[in-house]
């Protein structure tokens, strides 16, 4: 099974992508994805579902969406066979798979693991992380209050990996791919000065010194006009 929330939520299962008609549906998988692992009980879910105004009869609905779920992820499970994905824990529910079956837990792991590894291994585990991405993570439901804190954090997670990602390629003398990685990079985070740095020393390092020196000055400019701030050490030092 592969569950993707970076972009569309999708579920596959056997290689077949699941038709997941109903937004409740959606949104069930989404806050128990974004839970990563821990158990939510049942009146909670209400709760984020139908923003603490649930309907009468919301607990049985609940109890309705999980049974159609369990069908959907385990269609081979044999009638009154436990489930092995969405377990029933306590008075809730906890959606138990591997962190390789989902995209954004897969991509925490990388980045996570990232500075453990060989800057030739860090650029092609990183490379392959942001390949994850499809769009904005929770994509129907980023603005829904269960998903902004996980929003916020892989999102903070796909900017750390970008610039750890090309600060790996410079180090494994690719400074064509680090500019690659940078520049849209650059368009969505114009503060971060570690991302200006990065593209500055990659864009010298492929004998553009002309753009390294634009790309210095233009990073001096919106810091000092937009946010009122002088360039740090490391900016200035380069």
């Amino acid at each position: 099974m592969q569950l993707r929330v970076l972009g569309p939520l999708e579920v596959t299962v056997d290689g077949v992508t699941r038709e997941l008609t109903k937004r409740r549906h959606r949104e069930i998988l989404g806050i128990l994805v974004s839970l990563r692992g821990r158990n939510i009980p049942t009146t909670s879910l209400v709760d984020e579902l139908w923003d603490d105004a649930p309907p009468r009869g919301a607990i049985g609905a609940i109890r309705t969406f999980i049974g159609e779920l369990r069908r959907i992820l385990e269609p081979r499970r044999q009638p009154r066979t436990p489930p092995s994905v969405l377990l029933t824990v306590g008075d809730g529910y906890a959606l138990r798979l591997h962190h390789d079956a989902v995209d954004a837990w897969r991509f925490a792991t990388a980045v996570t693991r990232s500075p453990e590894a060989t800057p030739e291994e860090a650029a092609m585990q990183l490379s392959t992380a942001l390949g994850e991405w499809d769009g904005e993570a929770f994509q129907e439901f980023a603005e829904r209050p269960w998903a902004i804190p996980e929003v916020r954090r892989l999102t903070k997670l796909r900017q750390t990996a970008v610039e750890r990602c090309a600060a790996a390629q410079l180090e494994c003398g690719q400074p064509t791919d680090a500019v690659t990685t940078l520049e849209t990079h650059i368009e969505e985070n114009p503060w971060s000065e570690e991302a200006w740095r990065l593209l500055a020393l990659a864009l010298y390092r492929c004998n553009r010194q002309t753009e390294a020196l634009a790309v210095l000055r233009q990073a001096r400019t919106r810091l000092a006009n937009e946010l009122g701030l002088d360039p740090g050490r490391p900016l200035l030092e380069l």
